[in-house]
């Protein structure tokens, strides 16, 4: 089993419009030497929009642990657990990555109901969704994909109730995902009963799953200073390494051991 980083990928800017809300574009490559593996992936708290072409894949359903086929095109990402992938014919994929908390400028359903599903992006958002789905089906060109994709988010958006969402995430970012939830509900003037529900509804996991992936999507950054699994717990912000133990093989399913090597 290998971490999901080693597919080869390569990213693209969307339209300067959209740079708050989407990272990037991504194109990857389900190459055939692949086959033979498979693809750990470690949730990151975002959604992403996967359209699969020539490719045919299966995944680990993230609670139910079922080996299930993918679909060629589908909105997920939210999982709150770590999952498997299979890639049993090779091909291409097309992906749309979403900032943290920023998906729910471009739908009208409260973006938990995403949590560990995949759903098509004509039941997200019918006709226009179909038809863009198909548009991307019949072109390998990536600017062109691009470009559809561009104008497709440009006409979905809308803006949204107001919450701090790049407060919150620098915030997050300084405490190495070490917080309260209290002190993030401070930061949003809310209490922190309606800042949980605030949270779920823009980010779609709840803030205390959102930091467990946060704190352990930072350990492949961190492994380039340190292996020792105490230091690597130290370094992350536990001051108790029998947590962060916890921690992953509650999100993993994994010895830490066995998952710090695999995200190297």
């Amino acid at each position: 089993m290998i971490a999901a980083h080693h597919i080869e990928q390569v990213h693209y800017p969307p339209a300067s419009e959209l740079v708050p809300y989407v990272s990037s574009y991504c194109h990857y490559k389900l190459e055939s030497h692949l086959q033979k593996d498979t693809l750990f992936f470690l949730p990151e708290g975002i959604v992403e929009i996967i359209f699969q072409h020539g490719a045919h894949t299966h995944y680990t359903h993230p609670i139910s642990k079922e080996w299930l086929s993918r679909e060629q095109a589908f909105v997920g990402g939210l999982h709150t657990r770590a999952y498997q992938m299979k890639i049993s014919e090779p091909g291409f994929a097309f992906s749309i990555r979403f900032r943290a908390g920023a998906f729910a400028h471009f739908v009208k359903l409260p973006v938990h109901e995403l949590k560990n599903q995949l759903l098509s992006p004509g039941l997200i958002w019918g006709k226009a969704g179909q038809e863009w789905q198909d548009k991307l089906a019949l072109t390998k060109s990536i600017d062109q994909k691009i470009e559809l994709t561009d104008q497709f988010l440009q006409s979905q958006f809308s803006a949204c109730s107001p919450f701090p969402t790049a407060i919150l995430q620098n915030f997050i970012h300084q405490k190495n995902g070490h917080c309260k939830v209290s002190d993030l509900a401070k930061i949003a003037y809310l209490s922190p009963a309606q800042f949980r529900h605030r949270f779920n509804s823009h980010f779609g996991v709840p803030p205390k799953t959102y930091l467990q992936l946060y704190r352990l999507g930072r350990v492949k950054h961190l492994q380039a200073t340190t292996t020792n699994l105490r230091d690597l717990a130290f370094q992350l912000g536990y001051y108790d390494p029998s947590h962060f133990h916890k921690e992953v093989q509650l999100i993993t399913g994994l010895l830490p051991k066995s998952f710090c090597q695999q995200q190297g």
